[in-house]
């Protein structure tokens, strides 16, 4: 029993050896940390906090946060997002500042949108807008075609098409004006839609006009009388294109062409035979 009782006390002094060393060397590991945080704090150095309003991908790209309602989404050129104060993402990097850049931002609030500078390519891009929910929503009009450039309609929560714009090559956005039976009763909308959709003709032209026909007054009847009804007739061949192009155009050269080749055509041809038959 002595015997036994000796052995064990060297080895209850070896564990507690061994026990003691590891704490120290805890205490030693220690320090260096705790004396590299003190100078963090006195060189204003803080620990960098995850941002609770951006979340990051394995990308290290910025997504949508949690509190972002993405149950009403749809593509929509950027000037437009631009305008309505939209939400947008942008998964396919259009908006990236790098073209070959391996990361990018994938969503914009409304304030970031409406207040960077942007370029005409990314303002006609179509991003993902995020409308609100159960509101509208904004479509490209495909089967409708415009030479200024293409063309969005704006729907309402019931899916009634409410404006119409298009997004021209330079990022501006401009609104087709449109006829609307439904805007009868409101002030003034019949006057403005009267006004946006009428003809106009220049002063300009009616000189022209008024000066051919009364050269050839001054020639004979016959003339006059072929001038007077080609005019009108290439007048209406303007308004047949206007109405088929849809775009502004000069009145004055189908009417002022024809009526200078009939006058011509009716001196040299026309007024001869009617002498001959008049004799």
């Amino acid at each position: 029993n002595n015997s036994t009782g000796a052995s064990s006390m060297p080895s209850r002094a070896f564990a507690d050896s061994i026990k003691k060393a590891a704490a120290h060397t805890e205490v030693e590991q220690g320090e260096p940390r705790q004396r590299h945080t003190r100078a963090l704090s006195r060189t204003g150095s803080s620990v960098p906090r995850r941002d609770s309003s951006r979340v990051l991908d394995t990308e290290g790209s910025t997504v949508v946060p949690d509190g972002v309602d993405t149950s009403n989404t749809g593509p929509v050129p950027l000037a437009l997002a631009r305008m309505y104060k939209l939400d947008i993402m942008d998964p396919k990097g259009i908006l990236k500042k790098r073209l070959f850049a391996a990361t990018w931002q994938r969503y914009y609030s409304n304030d970031e949108v409406r207040n960077r500078e942007w370029t005409a390519k990314q303002l006609r891009s179509e991003v993902i807008g995020i409308f609100p929910r159960g509101g509208g929503t904004i479509a490209k009009a495909e089967e409708q075609k415009y030479d200024a450039g293409v063309a969005y309609i704006v729907y309402n929560r019931s899916g009634e098409a409410v404006r119409k714009f298009v997004v021209t090559p330079e990022g501006k956005v401009m609104q087709v004006l449109q006829r609307d039976a439904d805007n009868a009763g409101v002030s003034g909308s019949d006057d403005d839609n009267d006004k946006n959709n009428s003809v106009k003709l220049g002063i300009g032209d009616f000189v022209f006009y008024s000066v051919l026909v009364s050269k050839a007054a001054q020639y004979s009847f016959t003339a006059f009388s072929t001038c007077f009804f080609v005019v009108l007739s290439g007048l209406a061949a303007t308004l047949v294109i206007l109405a088929l192009k849809g775009k502004a155009l000069p009145a004055l050269p189908i009417s002022i062409f024809l009526g200078v080749i009939c006058f011509l055509w009716t001196k040299e041809f026309v007024q001869p035979w009617v002498r001959e038959v008049l004799r």
